[in-house]
């Protein structure tokens, strides 16, 4: 179904052709399953593996420099040089157990994903315990993608000391990636900070996630020992990690989404028509059928309209009856109505004419309180008159009492105050206008010496600032004279240093000779010994190379010989007795030549001469590296002479001292020159300033002087001025003040003459106003007004309203025959019977509205309101009954209604079901041959029906992968093995029926026969996991695009081998090495310390685990 395509998982499947699993490549697809690409970059394979495509090569990954500090078990800072450890391709990484050796694969882990593998991540505790609390945690890795080269720094989640050294606090986690040479295309120059940026950065540069980085380049050899032993549910959870399938899992979601979706469609359309039978059984009141059909529901639908037919006809004649009795029933009621008026309406004007004597006591009451209006005016005027005048007269006396506390803080003598006591009138109000007018005399004539004064403190102020002036200008000349004393000798000094810096930054050009030479001299010495140790080796091989060319020379010289010896056997074994020899001639053979038990042929002569062959060009080639090798090391050893190293070293050491000293003169002179000159410059700007400084404080000096003399004049008519004031103004403000309060004063004591005046005046009005209305007192005043005139009217107004209501509503025509009804109660008797005058069948007109107005005043009310009453009651009763006739009738057609339009509506619903019904049996048909058809493709789909290897897509994806897997494996695992082992990949079902597809077996050369992998011993389990190990990691890279991965590191499992298991193992990853790949081991063996020169030891101690690197020479 998705086979044939690029990352279909099944290699050599074409597009139309089916296999055992039921699936074709060439079926349709439901509408709207997804066929999108995953991002993943995929790899293109054929039948025979990977097609060699581009995808297949990928990118190198090569790691240089790690360095992690207050992480793990590690307390300190620790660095491991990668460059240098993998150097020869392979290093061994061991120490105590518990060290952190496995915490070195965790930083490098950490550092490119921000996360560790499996359960250590889980536990969230990176940071080293044993380390200073000070000491951040923090992990560095530089490594080279492709053709970037980054650094990558993170720090995690830690409790760190707070900076005031009181308790912790949470360290957040930070990240940040800086390029070191090329940025990839789109990248941000200044590198990156933060988390999600670098991890995607990270992602994206190799090509694969963190689970696939975990088992590509950190091979865990026991999780694929448990890999090799797991049944096929553990095998698809490793591998859907590895392997992107959310594609074929979102293809088995969708078809299982869809069956369930078809399915429950076609359940809810089942639903719907068994609805739809018992709705209309609902209706009919019948119990639904089991199973409906046309039949069934034509003769229901019948039913139901022969009943709406009847139950109309019934309602027709019920409405007859209703309309009959409604009329006779609202004439009953217009008699009643009308006669209850009537009645009420002459009562109320009964009551209404025994109320008249209340009516005339509220007009007296109105027109009193008329009358009292104008005088309680008058008596408010008077009121306020009263009020005004103590008002004014309480202030006129504050005033008085103010101006004489003013007047005592007079020092000059000048004020006569013995006109203040004197009684209210004009010849007080005379005394304060003269007053006042004398001191405003006074203070304008204080104006001029104000001005003064304002004088006086600009000029005090402005001779202050001179004196100051004058005194900062004295100090600082002061610190000039100090500051030019000490420049002759910093200039001396600065000349001085400057020659010393010209001498030594001359001889930059030599030393910087010098230290080249020296150092080169020191590589040359580190080269010695590698140098000395490959010419031994060269030397060596060379021999060796020698003696099995001579060994091969003399093997086919031998054979050579044993070849020319046994030439006549061979043309003896093919003489016949009778028959010429193709040699003489003779047909008598009487001697044959024997030959050997095993003669020489031909070919084997060929063979021993093309080994030879071998053997010398070999022997030539390495004889021209040993001649190579020792003339560089002849070069070398003349270049360097009969220094030790730590001669040579002492020298690089002068050499660089010599150096960095002549650079730093060359770099500092500059600055010493520029200081020197700015001395001078400085020294001459100092004298300048100096001289200016005397100048200003001479002229300072002189305006200092003439101020004092000018405010010292000054002075003298300023205190006669202030007269015993604090100044001139206050003197000043103080005349005007006690001005104002005389003002104030005055203007009171007018007030008091005004307000008695005013009180007379209104005293008089309210007596004749009094006297006017007739009152005798002003309390009976008080009481008539008091009276809510609006509410007096409002009750007289509303009497007479009703009154005129009443006699209005009785002279309406449609009350007459009422009226004359109850009017012939008086005549008739106590019981007689009253009808209406229409009512009576007589001819005579009416009387007059006037009539019955004038009578409803009779002599005996009682007797007639029992008379009125008794007739009321007979007109209650005959209408109650024309009602109840009438409310039975109506209930009657309802019910009739009702039941006319229940059984239309029961009709017309049948109706509308019927043909709803109808339509869904022909929607029914295709929607359940779609849903088998479906449900077919999801068993096939999910490994189940037709499936005949009952194996999901998703599995079925994993095992094509798998397949690849054994086979990159088998490449490895027959090396390892001598050939005797290789992987086989079963789909046989597993046990308890549980679906198959990802079985590995391992296939015996020596029996012929394939077994489970559980049956492999420890050693052989080994082999078997370190190459499925390498398989995966071929496989993973080459899919997820990464490509050549150029450090990987291969965890315990070593000491289960022997020594052979061993080398073949160690060959195997040799290699690897020739593939340009650095491969750490992690071992405990003590064989791979002898085997394996650049090792790596971690060193468990009490205060935290160290590193020690030793490099093969």
């Amino acid at each position: 179904m998705v086979a044939g395509t690029d990352g279909s998982g099944r290699a050599g499947f074409r597009p139309g052709q089916p296999d055992d699993s039921g699936l074709r490549s060439d079926c349709e697809f439901p509408a709207g399953m997804p066929r999108q690409r995953t991002k993943q970059r995929r790899t293109r394979f054929s039948a025979s593996g990977f097609d060699g495509s581009t995808n297949c090569r990928g990118i190198s990954v090569k790691l240089h420099q790690l360095e992690l500090t207050a992480f793990g078990p590690y307390p300190e800072h620790v660095a491991v040089d990668f460059d240098a450890l993998g150097a020869d391709g392979l290093f061994l990484l061991h120490g105590d157990t518990g060290s952190g050796k496995t915490t070195l694969l965790d930083a490098v882990a950490f550092a490119l994903f921000g996360s560790v593998p499996g359960a250590r991540q889980e536990a969230g505790r990176l940071r080293c315990d044993r380390a200073d609390p000070r000491t951040p945690t923090t992990v560095t890795l530089e490594l080279t993608v492709g053709r970037h080269r980054m650094r990558i720094t993170r720090t995690p989640k830690y409790e760190r000391a707070k900076k005031n050294g009181i308790g912790t606090t949470v360290a957040l986690a930070t990240a940040s990636l800086v390029w070191l040479g090329e940025v990839p295309a789109g990248t941000v120059p200044g590198g990156l900070h933060r988390i999600d940026e670098v991890t995607a950065a990270v992602g994206e540069l190799l090509g694969m996630n963190a689970n696939q980085f975990f088992q590509v380049v950190l091979l865990p050899q026991g999780d694929f020992a448990k890999f090799l032993r797991a049944d096929t549910e553990e095998r698809e959870k490793l591998l859907e990690q590895l392997f992107d399938t959310s594609r074929f899992s979102s293809i088995e979601s969708w078809f299982q989404e869809a069956r369930r979706a078809s399915g429950a469609q076609l359940r809810e359309r089942q639903t719907v028509l068994d609805l739809m039978a018992a709705r209309v059984a609902q209706v009919l009141l019948q119990s639904p059928p089991d199973h409906p059909n046309s039949d069934w529901l034509a003769a229901v639908r019948d039913r139901a309209s022969d009943e709406a037919a009847l139950r109309h006809e019934q309602l027709r004649a019920v409405r007859d009856k209703r309309a009959d009795a409604g009329r006779l029933r609202d004439a009953a009621i217009l008699a009643t109505s009308g006669t209850e008026r009537a009645y009420s309406l002459l009562s109320r004007l009964l009551v209404l004419a025994e109320q008249q004597p209340e009516r005339e006591r509220l007009r007296y009451r109105i027109e009193r309180r008329r009358a009292a209006v104008p005088v309680l005016l008058a008596d408010r005027e008077c009121a306020l008159a009263m009020d005004a005048k103590k008002q004014a007269w309480a202030l006129a006396e504050s005033r008085r009492a103010a101006l004489r506390v003013l007047a005592t803080r007079d020092t000059s003598g000048a004020l006569d105050i013995s006109g203040l006591g004197q009684e209210f009138g004009p010849a007080l109000e005379n005394y304060l206008a003269a007053s006042g007018r004398d001191v405003r005399d006074r203070a304008g004539g204080l104006q001029a010496l104000v001005q003064q004064a304002l004088l006086q403190k600009d000029e005090r102020a402005t001779l202050a600032g001179v004196t100051a002036r004058a005194e900062a200008a004295e100090r600082e000349r002061s610190r000039l004279e100090e500051e030019i004393a000490q420049f002759p000798t910093a200039i001396a000094e600065l000349d001085e240093r400057a020659t010393s810096l010209r001498v030594t930054a001359a001889s930059l050009a030599l030393c910087t000779e010098k230290f080249a030479t020296a150092k080169e001299a020191v590589v040359d010495h580190g080269r010695l010994s590698a140098i000395s140790k490959t010419a031994t080796i060269a030397i060596d091989q060379a021999q060796r190379a020698i003696d099995v060319a001579q060994i091969a020379t003399n093997e086919r010289l031998e054979l050579t010989q044993r070849r020319f010896a046994g030439m006549a056997a061979e043309l003896a074994a093919d003489l016949v007795d009778g028959q010429p020899c193709t040699v003489c001639g003779s047909a008598d053979h009487p001697d044959a030549a024997i030959g050997d038990e095993s003669p020489v042929g031909a070919e084997q002569v060929q063979l021993a001469e093309q080994t030879e062959n071998r053997a010398l060009a070999e022997a030539k080639r390495l004889t021209a590296v040993r001649v190579a090798t020792e003339r560089d090391l002849a070069a070398l050893t003349a270049r360097l002479g009969e220094r030790t190293k730590d001669e040579i070293s002492q020298q690089r050491d002068e050499a660089k001292s010599a150096f960095e000293a002549a650079s730093s003169a060359g770099r500092t002179l500059p600055d010493v020159l520029l200081a020197l000159e700015a001395a001078r410059s400085r020294g001459a700007e100092l004298t300048d300033m100096q001289q200016e400084l005397n100048v200003r404080i001479i002229s300072e000096q002189q305006r200092g002087e003439q101020l004092a003399a000018s405010v010292a004049a000054r002075e003298e008519r300023l205190e006669i001025g202030r007269a015993g004031h604090a100044d001139v103004a206050s003197h000043r403000a103080y005349l005007l003040l006690l001005a104002d309060s005389m003002d104030q004063f005055c203007a009171a004591a007018t007030a008091v003459t005004q307000a008695t005046r005013l009180a007379r005046e209104r005293e008089s009005e309210l007596a004749a106003a009094m006297e006017n209305a007739a009152f005798t007192d002003i309390e009976q005043v008080r009481a008539a007004g008091g009276t809510d005139e609006s509410a007096l009217q409002t009750q007289l107004r509303a009497a007479e309203d009703d009154e005129t209501a009443v006699r209005a509503q009785l002279q309406q025509p449609d009350l007459t025959p009422f009226c004359e009804a109850l009017s012939t109660l008086r005549s008739a008797g106590a019981h007689g019977s009253a009808e209406p005058a229409s009512s009576a069948g007589g001819n005579s007109a009416a009387p007059a509205a006037e009539t019955y107005i004038d009578w409803a005043l009779p002599a005996d009310s009682a007797q007639w309101h029992s008379d009125a009453r008794t007739h009321l009651a007979d007109l209650r009763e005959r209408s109650s009954h024309a009602a109840a006739t009438a409310a039975a009738l109506e209930q009657q057609e309802t019910e009739a209604y009702a039941d006319a339009q229940s059984a239309q509506s029961r009709c017309d619903q049948v109706n509308s079901l019927a043909r709803l019904m109808f339509v869904h049996w022909e929607e029914l048909k295709p929607a359940s041959a779609a849903d088998a058809e479906l449900a077919g493709m999801t068993d096939v789909v999910l490994g189940k029906g037709s499936n005949r290897r009952s194996m999901s897509l998703r599995t079925y994806v994993l095992a094509s992968w798998l397949k690849e897997v054994a086979v990159a494996a088998n490449s490895r695992l027959q090396v390892m093995t001598s050939g005797r082992y290789s992987f086989l990949h079963s789909t046989t079902k597993e046990s308890r029926g549980r679906s198959g597809g990802l079985g590995l077996d391992i296939f015996d050369e020596y029996s012929g026969v394939s077994r489970p992998a559980k049956t492999l011993s420890g050693g052989e389990s080994f082999l078997a996991s370190l190459a499925l190990a390498l398989g995966l990691a071929d496989v993973v890279a080459a899919r997820s695009g990464s490509g050549l991965l150029s450090t990987m590191f291969i965890d315990e499992g070593f000491g289960t081998l022997d020594a052979d298991a061993l080398d073949l193992v160690m060959e195997t990853l040799d290699s690897l090495r020739g593939e340009g790949r650095i491969v750490g081991v992690i071992s405990h063996v003590e064989e791979l310390r002898q085997r394996i020169p650049s090792r790596l030891y971690v060193r468990n101690t009490p205060s935290g685990s160290t590193l020690e690197m030793t490099l093969a020479m």
